[in-house]
Parts: structure tokens; sequence; C-alpha cells
């Protein structure tokens, strides 16, 4: 299976901030933070993928995503991506939508016990 996930990022008032969205699927992750991010449809090539489950889950539409690294997990592979955005760029969601994206200072967002766990390495490196 691959996925990918997407760090989104800001300079806001000093302070880098990466998106983050609450989630409540699948079951494991239910009232966890995690990145934007997902699987990778067949047919789907991953800087596509990016882009698509960026759009669904804050309603950016980048199509300026860096590739920073593939993870391997067993029998899955994970496509990490950085992009940016503007500082005043809202979070809208796609309609239907039950997570919620929201912007953390990178610093807040290390130390929240909703993180998951991964993300304590990933995120600092890109």
């Amino acid at each position: 299976m691959e996925y990918v996930l997407v760090v989104l990022a800001r300079k806001w008032e000093g302070e880098n901030q990466v998106v983050f969205v609450l989630k409540n699927r699948p079951a494991w992750q239910n009232g966890r933070l995690n990145l934007p991010g997902g699987k990778i449809e067949k047919g789907e090539n991953p800087t596509d993928a990016a882009i698509r489950e960026l759009r669904e889950e804050t309603g950016i539409d980048s199509r300026r995503m860096a590739l920073s690294g593939v993870l391997t997990d067993g029998d899955s592979k994970i496509h990490v991506f950085t992009t940016h955005t503007y500082p005043t760029e809202k979070l809208q969601p796609r309609h239907g939508e039950t997570e919620i994206p929201e912007w953390m200072n990178v610093s807040v967002a290390m130390n929240d016990p909703r993180l998951i766990p991964n993300l304590k390495v990933i995120v600092p490196m890109v």
C-alpha cells in the first residue's frame, strides 16, 4: 500500500506553522493529529495524490510539491511532500469532510499528546 503525507508550512508572526488534521478515521487515528494525506489511488502518481489529498482536506490547491523523502514500514510506502502557502490562506476542506485541519506552531505541535508519534521525527526533518 502506498500513501502520501503533506507538510503544508507557513511563517506566521515569526513562528513556523504547519497544518495538522484532527482525524476521526481510520479508528486508530481517531482524536489524533496527523498531516494531510492518504492513500494513493489506482492510476495516480504520488505527486498527484499529494495535491488531491491536500485540496480535499484543507482546500489549499498547491501544485508546488517537493518530495522530501520516502519512508517504508513493512508493506507500506509513505511519500512525504512539502509545500508552502501564503500566510493568510484560509483552510476550507471540501464539503462533507469530517476531519478538522488547523494551523499549529511547530514547537507546540511537537509536544501535543494527540500527535501521531512518527511525526515528531518527520516534521522537524522537513
